[in-house]
């Protein structure tokens, strides 16, 4: 895997330590002690202490595995309260590398904290050690520079998370396929952006472009013999050496299919189908390592109707499914709000999100053929669906009571536990009846009681639809097609209904609750919220 995950991005925070020493003895309103406690080498020496115990807090207390803590700066000062150039360069060191300040304050030195953030205009949160750390959130917030107040250790790891987040976001360049549109896909995804230039501004994420027939006439190898023959290369670039499989990623994409295999509870396909899968993804990979990208979006009924994927025998679900599980986000349907907020969940909890049509309202009372869920009649055909799946659900909402929505799409993954876990037990059966493309299936039942977050950013990418829900049961596990999902149990479907109409279809969830951080995210990039 030579694509760069965004989920790999580290926060660079440049840890400072601003003291103040007395170098007189005496005793006033804002000095108190007496004997050695007014000399300048009592001071020192606590200042020294309280910057150890500071330092020693961040491998502690902190994922280094998120953030990169550059080198400490300590800045001794005295009673003088001077504000130096000296020492603002030492804090300014490398500072093009530095995305934000964190700063550990031993006695008043509220003054020096103001003029670094606004000298260098970088988010500043200070270590929450005094009440009056307020004093100077208030007076950098008047200036209209970045500060994050926090009570707690936790409060600084969340701030952290979402300017973590941010980060990726503005290092994240989108791999878009299009064929028929270019920021939407009009026959199954309209509700995406209007317009992915107000992305980019807002939020920094690029966008490069391919056309899905050259993707998919990459997925021939083609030998080195055959390169300078016009007969034998890609019919959209007749006698260009592309970006095929050659004999050594063959071997490469047939020993990713044999573990794949080796790896899965239940099997019901063949390897040939498997491979040709399999083969999909490794070379859409190849796109995003040429064009520098590291997320994937491909229309669904745009290339379906090319009659490409019938001929080809592969869908495009298990690259989304195999892609999050990298780290990278990839969003079924050409649907851009998606996939940037499975960018935005992914970053924030270290999981793999899952993506699917968000339908809401009543359980039905008896079958899949009742009125209820749209779509549970035609496309949940397993006796496991009707016999297993929905009882389970139905007993679920009798026991508990409450509003449901489910999320359906043949795309669930191996990761949703955290993308530093084992892989999670699945089954891998065809998204086709007649045995081609293959889908990761997941039981969601065993993850009953699970607490999960469900976002989606509006089609004009300024506002977040947020909400906290809990796993129920899941339906479509023994299935085909896009009969996998899972049920949510939420606060009131007629309020989420009503809300989720002005964002879209698909709606994002990942395991845990991130909703406070995705306030802060919102505020961020000046968006608003909208909870359900």
């Amino acid at each position: 895997m030579s694509v760069k995950p965004i989920k790999d991005i580290k926060l660079n925070v440049r840890p400072v330590t601003v003291a103040l020493h007395h170098d007189y003895v005496f005793e006033g309103p804002c000095r108190f002690g007496e004997g050695v406690q007014l000399t300048a080498d009592y001071d020192q020496t606590v200042n020294g202490m309280i910057s150890k115990g500071f330092q020693a807090n961040l491998e502690k207390e902190f994922d280094l595995d998120k953030i990169n803590f550059l080198p400490h700066v300590f800045i001794d000062r005295n009673e003088e309260f001077l504000i130096t150039d000296e020492d603002m360069a030492k804090v300014a060191e490398d500072i093009d590398k530095v995305d934000a300040f964190f700063v550990c304050q031993a006695i008043r030195t509220y003054d020096f904290v103001i003029e670094m953030a606004e000298r260098f205009n970088k988010p500043v949160i200070i270590s929450p050690t005094f009440a009056v750390d307020v004093i100077a959130t208030a007076a950098i917030a008047a200036t209209g520079r970045k500060i994050y107040p926090v009570r707690t250790l936790d409060d600084v790891r969340r701030h952290f998370n979402v300017l973590r987040v941010k980060k990726m976001l503005n290092h994240m360049t989108v791999l878009a396929s299009a064929r028929l549109n270019s920021n939407r896909s009009m026959p199954s995804a309209p509700d995406g952006f209007l317009s992915t230039e107000d992305v980019t501004k807002r939020m920094g994420i690029r966008f490069r472009y391919a056309d899905p027939h050259e993707i998919i006439d990459s997925t021939h190898p083609i030998s080195k013999q055959e390169l300078y023959d016009e007969n034998s290369t890609n019919p959209t670039t007749p006698g260009r050496i592309g970006l095929n499989p050659d004999d050594k990623d063959m071997e490469i994409i047939g020993k990713i299919t044999d573990d794949f295999i080796a790896g899965a509870a239940e099997c019901d396909m063949e390897r040939t189908e498997i491979f040709n899968s399999v083969k999909a993804w490794y070379v859409v990979n190849k796109f995003m390592d040429h064009l520098d990208c590291n997320a994937f979006t491909i229309p669904c009924p745009d290339i379906c109707a090319t009659r490409r994927l019938n001929k080809e025998r592969i869908t495009f679900c298990l690259t989304h499914s195999l892609n999050q599980e990298f780290g990278i986000p990839s969003a079924c349907e050409y649907d851009l709000p998606a996939l940037v907020t499975q960018a935005i969940l992914m970053g924030l909890s270290g999981k793999a999100p899952y993506m699917g049509n968000c339908e809401n309202g009543n359980l039905p009372d008896s079958d899949l053929d009742s009125n209820g869920f749209w779509g549970v009649g035609g496309m949940f055909k397993h006796e496991a669906s009707r016999n297993e799946d929905l009882p389970f659900v139905q007993k679920q909402q009798k026991e508990k009571g409450g509003s449901y929505v489910l999320v359906t799409h043949a795309v669930p993954n191996r990761k949703f536990k955290g993308f530093d876990t084992e892989n999670a037990p699945y089954a891998i059966r065809s998204f086709a009846r007649s045995g081609f493309g293959a889908t990761i299936r997941y039981d969601f039942k065993q993850d009953a009681g699970q607490v999960v977050t469900l976002m989606r950013i509006d089609p004009l990418c300024k506002k977040f639809f947020i909400a906290k829900g809990e796993v129920v049961g899941g339906i479509g596990y023994k299935d085909t097609n896009c009969s996998e999902g899972v049920f949510v149990k939420i606060k009131d479907h007629e309020d989420f209904f009503e809300k989720q109409s002005y964002f879209g279809n698909h709606v994002p969830l990942v395991y845990g609750d991130y909703i406070k951080e995705l306030k802060g995210l919102a505020k961020e990039f000046d968006m608003e919220v909208v909870e359900a």
